[in-house]
């Protein structure tokens, strides 16, 4: 029986990818196993149920925002905005060095819970300019002026309010005890 653990920043996805690509290369004897431990066969079943949560959060998101709206076009021009924060959630993690695990997957959801909310802003307030007679690019570029303040003021409080959690480094110990390793 092997048990391991991951270095401190190590990722352990890639770990045990590295192993299983061992032991299929090493043409190992039927009576030796493969076998993930349990916090590896957990990490797995959790990137399931994230990608799950993450299209049921899109549905019901569509939900409530048509309902708000009483329109089927602005929740799609909201949800939009969403799959343009990935590539920058993913350069995020690469530019401060992080792995992708459940925190960074937190995060995502959390960064689109912030788009989100900017793009319901920009949109209500350039639907109620319309209603005042303003043309289409007219209301679209008062709208995005008047809310920038706004979404500058909340985001940058958000940073500010997460930033000691990302830069704290609290004790990370091993399990001292061998069945809390698998």
């Amino acid at each position: 029986m092997l048990v391991a653990n991951t270095k401190p920043g190590g990722s352990q996805t890639a770990v045990t990818a590295k192993l299983t690509e061992f032991a299929k290369a090493e043409n190992m004897d039927k009576l030796l196993s493969n076998v993930s431990g349990r916090r590896t066969r957990e990490l797995a079943r959790t990137g399931q149920y994230f990608l799950l949560a993450i299209v049921l959060s899109f549905v019901f998101m569509y939900m409530v925002l048509a309902a708000q709206f009483e329109s089927f076009i602005h929740p799609v021009t909201i949800l939009l905005t969403l799959p343009l924060a990935i590539p920058f959630g993913i350069l995020s993690l690469l530019v401060t060095g992080q792995t992708v695990n459940i925190f960074s997957g937190l995060g995502l959801l959390l960064l689109f819970g912030v788009v989100k909310k900017n793009a319901i802003l920009q949109i209500d307030h350039t639907n109620g300019l319309r209603k005042q007679g303003m043309e289409r690019h007219d209301a679209i570029i008062q709208a995005n002026r008047d809310r920038l303040r706004p979404i500058l003021m909340t985001t940058i409080a958000l940073v500010a309010g997460m930033t000691p959690l990302v830069l704290s480094s609290g004790p990370a110990r091993a399990p001292t005890d061998r069945s809390a390793c698998w």
